[in-house]
């Protein structure tokens, strides 16, 4: 049998080897499990995602951190997969509005970026930072306003509401950021 690395840190995502062994992660049954558990508790705070208030109508997601700390434990490549099941079962338990599969990918992207700056790397306040700022900017700032535009051309085509919806949501995650990035650090740092 062979022997698994649970030691190496990289510098970097850049390498062969930091990626054979975030593929490796799919053959330990510890880390499909850790996932599974990742996975079943976004599902249960789905309800209670945006429950701390900061100002009226402006509201922290708590469950970002769930996905941080499971991408730092599984990586970028389980990350995707815990994403896409934890989106589709949320959907499906807790349904809230009409299902459109593309939001799906901010799920998973989000998941990727956090396995890419966290697993199998020294921690710092720092990079953690970076790893919320990465998400913010791919999946807050890009892919989810491109879904939204998809979202309201299909299910409300004639809606003026779409570009108001794009710019709460660029807005709310940019008044959110400092908030969120504590919350982070001293989540990841407990852990």
């Amino acid at each position: 049998m062979k022997k698994r690395d649970c030691t190496s840190l990289f510098k970097t995502s850049f390498s062969r080897r930091y990626w054979r062994l975030a593929a490796d992660e799919f053959k330990d049954i510890r880390m499909i499990l850790i996932a599974a558990l990742v996975v079943a508790v976004r599902v249960a705070l789905r309800p209670y995602s945006n429950s701390l208030q900061i100002a009226p109508n402006l509201t922290i997601n708590l469950s970002f951190w769930i996905n941080a700390a499971g991408s730092m434990i599984y990586g970028p490549l389980v990350g995707l997969l815990s994403g896409a099941v934890s989106d589709t079962l949320s959907c499906i338990i807790f349904p809230s509005g009409a299902y459109f599969f593309p939001f799906i990918f901010v799920e998973m992207l989000g998941c990727f970026v956090f396995g890419i700056f966290l697993y199998r790397a020294d921690l710092s306040a720092t990079r953690i930072i970076f790893s919320r700022v990465a998400v913010v900017v791919t999946c807050n700032f890009i892919v989810n306003p491109i879904v939204m535009v998809f979202y309201y051309r299909i299910f409300y085509p004639n809606s003026v509401y779409t570009l108001y919806s794009i710019t709460l949501t660029v807005l709310k995650a940019l008044l959110t950021f400092p908030f969120e990035a504590l919350i982070l650090i001293f989540f990841i740092s407990a852990v």
